[in-house]
C-alpha cells in the first residue's frame, strides 16, 4: 500500500534467543517462579536502579464497543486515588525520581516503572495502592478526554502524524489489529469513570501477568510487595488468543490512496504493509537487516540514495519488525508535491 499526504492541487496518476547466547547476555537472565506468577530477572549491576516491566496477556481487543478503554485506563490510573489527589502522586513520585507508564497494543499490553533502588520498596507499595484503588476522579476524565480531542482535531495541521495513523489502518485493513488501540475521535464519548474501573477490574484480576526485571540481586526483594500487595500472580489466567489474523494479498499491483490536506507544500510518503506471522517468525535477522542498513538512519543505503544523491528529502526511513500474530514493514519519508513521482 502506497499513501501520500498532500495538499490536493497537485495532479497524481496511477523472538532472536541465538544472537544473545553469542553475546553471553543469558547467563546473566533467571526464570523465577513468584506463587505461579513468571519472573525473567536480568541480572545488571552496572548503576543502583531498578527497571519493571509488568505485562498483561491483553490489549485494546479486550475493548468491546467501547474502543480505546483499555489505552485511556492505563493513562488515567495515577490520576487519584480515596487517599491520594493526582497532585499528591505526581509529587510523590518526583520525590523518589520515579519514571514509567503503559504501552497498549491490540492482544497486549504492558506497564514499566523505573527509579533508583533504594526507593524501590515504598515506591512499589505506593504503585500496587494505585493499581488496587484508582478512583478515575471526574475532573482528571474530563481534562483528559478533552485533551484527546484536541490531539485528534488537530491531527490535520500535523501532515507526519496524519500520514503514519492513515497508513496504519489503511495497511491493516481486514485485519484484527486495523482499529487504532486508542480509539478514535467519536470513541472518546463512551469512556465513562464506571467502565474504566470495569477495565481495571477485569486487568486486575483476570488477564495473566509476567514480570520482566532488571537490577541487581536487592531488586528480588520486591517479591512480596508485588504477590501479596499488588495481588500479582498465578491466579490470573486469561491470555488473548488471535485465531484469524493472517491476510490474504490482492496481487493485482500496489493501492495507492492519497489524503488531501489544503495548502500543504509538503507531500508525506508511506510505503508498505502487513506481514503475515509466517513472514515474520523466526526471522529476526533478515527484519532488522532491513531496517538497519538497508533502511535504517542516515547511514543506510536507502537515505544515501534518495537524499544525499537525489537531493529528494532530508529523511527516509524503513522498518520491518514483527509481533506475536503479525508484522508491518513501511518506507517513511517526505518530499516536495512536485518530487513525489520522481
Amino acid at each position: 500500500l502506497i499513501l501520500m499526504v498532500m495538499s490536493s492541487s497537485l495532479a497524481f496518476s496511477e523472538d532472536s534467543k541465538g544472537s544473545f547466547e553469542k553475546k553471553g547476555v543469558l547467563k546473566n537472565v533467571q526464570k523465577l517462579n513468584w506463587e505461579g506468577l513468571d519472573v525473567i530477572w536480568i541480572k545488571d549491576n552496572r548503576f543502583p536502579t531498578y527497571d519493571i516491566t509488568v505485562y498483561y496477556g491483553d490489549g485494546s481487543l479486550s475493548d468491546g464497543d467501547n474502543k480505546g478503554e483499555t489505552e485511556k485506563m492505563f493513562s488515567l490510573l495515577g490520576k487519584g486515588t480515596p487517599k491520594y489527589s493526582f497532585k499528591e502522586i505526581a509529587e510523590q513520585f518526583e520525590f523518589w525520581s520515579f519514571g514509567g507508564g503503559p504501552n497498549v497494543n491490540h492482544e497486549y499490553s504492558s506497564y514499566n516503572f523505573s527509579g533508583l533502588l533504594k526507593d524501590l520498596i515504598p515506591t512499589m507499595k505506593f504503585v500496587c495502592h494505585i493499581f488496587k484503588n484508582a478512583s478515575f476522579p471526574e475532573a482528571e476524565i474530563k481534562k483528559h478526554l478533552t485533551n484527546s480531542k484536541l490531539g485528534f482535531q488537530s491531527l490535520v495541521s500535523n501532515p507526519s502524524s496524519l500520514a503514519s495513523r492513515a497508513f496504519r489502518e489503511l495497511s491493516m485493513a481486514g485485519t484484527p489489529f486495523a482499529y487504532p488501540t486508542g480509539g478514535k475521535l467519536k470513541d472518546l464519548n463512551f469512556i465513562s469513570r464506571e467502565g474504566l474501573k470495569k477495565k481495571l477490574n477485569y486487568f486486575q484480576t483476570k488477564v495473566q501477568k509476567r514480570i520482566y526485571i532488571s537490577g541487581p540481586k536487592k531488586v528480588l526483594e520486591v517479591k512480596d510487595v508485588l504477590t501479596k500487595e499488588c495481588g500479582w500472580n498465578g491466579s490470573q489466567k486469561f491470555k488473548r488468543i488471535v485465531e484469524s489474523s493472517e491476510k490474504k494479498f490482492d496481487k493485482s499491483g500496489p493501492k495507492v490512496i492519497l489524503v488531501t490536506v489544503p495548502k500543504a507544500t509538503q507531500a508525506q510518503v508511506r510505503i508498505g504493509r502487513y506481514l503475515n506471522r509466517s513472514e515474520v517468525k523466526d526471522n529476526d535477522e533478515v527484519l532488522d537487516f532491513m531496517s538497519s542498513i538497508l533502511g535504517g538512519g542516515f547511514t543506510s543505503i536507502l537515505n544515501r540514495e534518495a537524499r544525499i544523491k537525489r537531493g529528494l528529502t532530508y529523511s527516509i526511513g524503513a522498518f520491518a519488525a514483527g509481533q506475536k500474530y503479525y508484522g508491518r514493514s513501511g518506507i517513511i519519508t517526505a518530499t516536495r508535491n512536485e518530487k513525489v513521482l520522481e
